[in-house]
């Protein structure tokens, strides 16, 4: 698989305030890459900045093409896309126009009208629920659905990276189940995903490598499944199952 997304000696911050410190991370085609961390860790930070959203230094590399002067249009335009922790949809607007604002960026590079009526309709396959709630508003839905609609409203830009600031926040377990195995059926469509998740039980279950992000800094890296094994993971993130005495 080829690399789709490099990112190297990536520093960026909040004016005097430096969150990373020369972060290096690769995502291949196709797969799920996962990072976890704890909170305050610079993981949403990692995000803004490959979006273009936060200033950073550094070089990034998108399919092969230095992103590190390119505007957040131009990112999103280059096939890069970001689903951020608090979902930013159009409240007072319905599902379905939600849905059609997400597909911007197929319609500015030429895609046909009947194309676009595609896109709709995978969207809806896909999450058959916000079918069902086409003509309601979106600041009406339930939270799980949010998330579901702020997935589908990315998507509808056909993304060759899909970037998932903490999907699972704040959702019943059973949503959760359902946004990560949606995850999984994304990656079966050729879709790369940058997942960002404190459940990193889930994260890892799900993601083809991971990296675990602590203040600012890669602490450990590697395939998902050694990460899941690592008794500092294991210890830190995943528990180790037994009660701590009260």
């Amino acid at each position: 698989m080829s690399m789709l997304l490099t990112a190297s000696g990536l520093h960026a911050g909040y004016g005097r305030a430096e969150v990373l410190h020369g972060l290096n991370i690769e995502a291949r085609a196709g797969q799920v890459i996962t990072v976890i961390g704890p909170n305050g860790a610079g993981k949403s930070t990692l995000l803004g900045a490959l979006i273009g959203a936060i200033a950073s230094t550094g070089q990034v590399l998108f399919d092969n093409r230095s992103m590190q002067l390119r505007t957040l249009e131009d990112r999103v335009m280059a096939g890069l896309a970001l689903v951020p922790e608090t979902r930013a949809l159009f409240a007072t607007m319905s599902v379905q126009d939600n849905l059609v604002l997400g597909g911007f960026r197929r319609r500015r590079l030429g895609a046909k009208r009947a194309e676009q009526a595609q896109d709709l309709e995978r969207a809806y396959a896909l999450f058959p629920r916000l079918k069902e709630r086409r003509s309601q508003l979106a600041g009406t839905l339930s939270g799980g659905e949010r998330q579901m609609l702020a997935v589908a409203r990315a998507l509808m830009g056909r993304p060759s990276l899909l970037m998932l600031d903490e999907p699972s926040l704040g959702l019943a377990p059973r949503v959760v189940q359902d946004i990560f195995r949606t995850i999984v059926d994304l990656r079966a469509t050729g879709v790369t995903i940058l997942l960002v998740e404190q459940n990193a039980r889930a994260a890892l279950e799900i993601a083809d490598h991971g990296y675990v992000l602590e203040m600012g800094e890669f602490v450990l890296e590697g395939p998902a499944g050694e990460l899941a094994k690592d008794a500092r993971v294991i210890e830190t993130y995943l528990g180790t199952g037994k009660k701590k005495p009260s």
